[in-house]
């Protein structure tokens, strides 16, 4: 999450908009065996993780899940507010799972495609 954190201290700071690191956004835990490796060599066998948790990690739907639970919460606290969050890698498969009702099979094969913003309500 360091990355993400970076990335919001540039954009926002001198700003009245608050930084808030929330653990739920943080990247997939794909376990030992797949961190670090290339993207396009691990996305071969992440469709066989969409259910089924990595060696030593957690599933898809378990990633998805947790960032969920966060929107959940901060969109009921901060109705009149536009919250911004900042990921990258895999993200953005799970925000169009989320707020655009993409499959999660579709959503990480055609990860390098999906663009935001996102609308969850």
């Amino acid at each position: 999450m360091r990355r993400q954190k970076e990335t919001c201290e540039i954009l926002f700071s001198g700003t009245s908009i608050p930084i808030v690191v929330d653990e739920r956004l943080r990247q997939i835990d794909n376990g030992p065996q797949y961190t670090g490796m290339n993207f396009d060599e691990g996305k071969r066998d992440y469709l066989d993780f969409i259910d089924k948790p990595f060696p030593e990690g957690e599933s898809f739907r378990d990633f998805a899940r947790r960032v969920r639970e966060f929107l959940d919460e901060k969109s009921k606290q901060h109705r009149e507010h536009t919250i911004i969050t900042i990921g990258w890698r895999l993200s953005p498969a799970i925000f169009a799972h989320i707020c655009r009702g993409v499959s999660l099979e579709s959503a990480i094969t055609d990860n390098a495609n999906i663009r935001g913003p996102f609308t969850y309500q």
